[in-house]
């Protein structure tokens, strides 16, 4: 499987509801970069932390979509970019996205960079 199937595949197992099967596709000291100008953002450590997020994005958003559109492959790294969908009680924020996806030699993601307007996103939460 390449890199750029296997990121395909875990924003199918998202948006399926799987985040815990999720977890295989990370090395274990995965390192997982978003804003923290958004709840659940910040730095985190571990594939046991970055589960934890992804469970716990229901306390703060009723749904969130992730439609990647591009994905750029160079050696152990994947761009993907698309638009991203936030949804709360307050309303829908909709903005483009980048994630950067970094692998190690066994095929598992060591590094995610999550790419986005925040601010627009941020709001919602006022």
């Amino acid at each position: 499987m390449s890199h750029t199937d296997t990121v395909k595949k875990a924003y199918e197992m998202f948006h399926a509801g799987d985040v815990a099967g999720m977890k295989d596709l990370f090395a274990d000291d995965a390192v997982w970069h978003s804003s923290d100008e958004v709840p659940l953002g910040g730095a985190l450590h571990g594939s046991d932390a970055i589960i934890d997020m992804m469970t716990r994005i229901p306390e703060y958003w009723t749904s969130v979509i992730l439609e990647p559109n591009t994905y750029l492959e160079a050696g152990e790294r994947v761009v993907a970019l698309g638009t991203q969908r936030f949804t709360n009680a307050q309303g829908t924020a909709e903005t483009p996205f980048a994630q950067v996806l970094e692998f190690d030699g066994s095929g598992k993601v060591v590094r995610s960079d999550l790419f986005g307007d925040t601010a627009k996103i941020a709001r919602l939460q006022t």
